[in-house]
């Protein structure tokens, strides 16, 4: 637990010196929600119609705004070759993935967090009665897309074109998870606040987030000595 600890810290303190970062990855995220209300709310849809457009809207901002937390905690590490420091040290592959694995879920559901709030403000849309059946859908697709990215991240950003390698690997391999949250959250708003945990779509993310975690923890070790 200590040298998870460690590994996490290590993560934070270097995207701590790199502010720059964390204003782009925030400042990104802000746009565009703006840029959603502005195509959106200024046409003069209803309550209900916005809730419609809801589960769509959150996803594209998820899908942009997750990438570039992705990007900015790993493409310096791979780049600067800083990873080959932590690869070379007695310490386990599997301990390695937790550590950038539980970095990247905390800023990304940190970053998803403050869109949700971010959308109910600027595209006016009231989401209280569905907010934590929202969050819900919300921390399982933070699981299953920072484990994915965590794996993806590191095989393409230890290539000379990762940053074109990167979503194009990354997307694809993606859509069991965002196919399924967006069922789970059009769902949220049909049932009135909640979704169906014993319909395929609870099962397909589910399932999708312990195969994926479990195959990136096995796999990071090969990719990792490589």
């Amino acid at each position: 637990m200590k040298l998870l600890l460690l590994l996490i810290e290590k993560d934070l303190r270097c995207l701590a010196r790199s502010r720059h970062a964390l204003i782009s990855v925030f400042g990104f995220s802000l746009l565009l929600v703006v840029v959603a209300s502005f195509a959106f709310r200024q046409v003069g849809l209803s309550q209900p119609e916005l809730q419609q457009l809801t589960p769509g809207v959150l996803m594209l901002i998820f899908l942009f705004a997750g990438l570039l937390v992705l990007r900015e905690t790993s493409l310096p590490e791979y780049r600067q070759r800083a990873i080959l420091g932590v690869a070379l040290s007695p310490v386990d592959p599997g301990l390695v993935f937790i550590g950038k694995f539980s970095t990247n879920l905390l800023l990304v559901t940190l970053v998803f967090l403050l869109n949700f709030v971010l959308l109910q403000i600027f595209l006016g849309v009231e989401l209280g009665s569905f907010c934590w059946s929202l969050l819900a859908v919300l921390g399982l697709f933070s699981l299953g897309f920072s484990a994915l990215g965590t794996l993806v991240s590191m095989l393409a950003y230890l290539t000379s074109v990762g940053e074109i390698l990167f979503p194009l690997l990354f997307f694809p391999l993606l859509i069991p998870l965002m196919i399924g949250s967006l069922e789970l959250m059009r769902q949220s708003f049909e049932l009135g606040g909640s979704f169906d945990v014993k319909g395929f779509w609870f099962s397909l993310v589910l399932l999708f987030d312990l195969i994926v975690f479990m195959i990136s923890l096995v796999m990071f070790e090969f990719v990792l000595r490589e």
